[in-house]
């Protein structure tokens, strides 16, 4: 019995340095925590090199996201959002406002801190952002304070591609969901704009994220 313990006392040390899954009441001892809910963002969208005195403009996404954490720290997510962005810009006789939607998929790599047994556990997050056009809308006001909508604009291009990356906090609500928060950041690689100049037009934007997650494991 004595040498049962000794064992038994060996292998929970073992799995505290290894920053194994622990139990409490907030948490459980599996090895992987599938999680999946509803995710949403909000900041501000830009084009690098646009014509004219090119400007921020507000930015939001929401849908669905998902997180797989396998073991202590690693894990991978995705989600498949609709994405609002674009630029403003400002010539001398009028200002000019692109607003494309995209359907975005960002695919991400994450790192936990801490272990399984935290409530808040900090982390980091990096992958590749892909995006389709759904829809694009401009607004052109001149001087006159003329305003013009087309609904069906096309000065962004169909498909475009960038890095994502972000930092934040899993916060435990309970025994089965999670709340995430981050601030993230995306950088366009591949050239956004139909641009008549042909300068290289990169997306930017740069979001305050939150996501409600539900465990499905």
């Amino acid at each position: 019995m004595k040498k049962l313990i000794l064992f038994t006392a060996w292998i929970v040390l073992m799995d505290v340095i290894n920053s194994n899954a622990q139990t409490n009441t907030h948490n459980n001892t599996r090895g992987e925590t599938i999680l999946l809910g509803p995710v949403a963002g909000f900041g501000s969208s830009w084009v690098g090199y646009a014509p004219g005195s090119a400007m921020a403009v507000p930015s939001g996404y929401g849908g669905i996201g998902l997180i797989d954490i396998k073991g202590p720290h690693w894990g991978w997510g995705g989600q498949l959002v609709l994405s609002s962005e674009g630029y403003k810009t400002s010539y001398p006789r009028f200002q000019q406002k692109d607003i494309p939607l995209y359907l975005r998929l960002p695919v991400r790599a994450y790192y936990f801190f801490g272990n399984r047994s935290n409530i808040v556990r900090p982390d980091i997050y990096l992958g590749p952002s892909f995006g389709m056009k759904a829809s694009e809308h401009m607004i052109t006001n001149n001087y006159l304070g003329d305003v013009t909508n087309d609904h069906n604009a096309s000065n962004f291009r169909l498909f475009d591609a960038g890095i994502d990356g972000g930092a934040g906090v899993n916060i435990q609500l309970s025994r089965q969901m999670s709340l995430n928060l981050a601030l993230e950041y995306y950088q366009g690689i591949t050239d956004a704009l139909k641009d008549a100049a042909d300068t290289y037009n990169t997306d930017h934007d740069f979001d305050l994220t939150l996501g409600l997650l539900f465990d499905l494991r």
